[in-house]
């Protein structure tokens, strides 16, 4: 059985996530369908609730809700095997990570981000409530786990 959070590299390989069965720590694996073989790509990982493929396939980026940052592998290129934070600091907690109609990404906050300090990416990120966003067809979709209906924005004008 896969995970719910997986990005496909071609139609033989995949890389997902998969918690430990004692602990809150959770690994980046990838996965080949031809050769059988399971390979662990990081360790350590803290709370990764969304894993998303680059455009051109050759990193993943995996947000982490717990440390409220986005990590990236680098699965080909010259960068293979190496990784490094793409995001850091972020002023809520990420819930999901898919990419944007413009190269971008899209990513659902699943909160304010505590925060001991003053911080200005707090101030501004207000309500953070979105658990889902989806682009599709010109429209961005937005679930809540708070609210019993979706939000659909167009993307015109953004």
């Amino acid at each position: 059985m896969l995970p719910g959070y997986s990005a496909f590299q071609d139609e033989y390989v995949f890389v997902f996530t998969q918690k430990h069965p004692k602990c809150f720590l959770v690994s980046l694996l990838e996965y080949d369908t031809v050769t059988k073989e399971l390979k662990v790509l990081m360790v350590g990982l803290r709370f990764p609730n969304g894993v998303q493929l680059s455009p051109a396939e050759d990193f993943v980026l995996v947000q982490e809700t717990a440390m409220a940052s986005i990590r990236r592998y680098y699965v080909s290129s010259l960068m293979k095997g190496g990784a490094d934070m793409f995001v850091e600091n972020m002023p809520g907690l990420p819930d999901n990570i898919r990419l944007s109609s413009s190269g971008g990404h899209w990513v659902a906050m699943l909160a304010v981000r505590p925060n001991p300090g003053f911080s200005l990416l707090d101030f501004l990120s207000e309500q953070p409530w979105i658990k889902r966003a989806h682009e599709h067809n010109g429209y961005l979709y937005l679930g809540s786990f708070r609210s019993p209906f979706i939000c659909r924005l167009s993307l015109q004008h953004v």
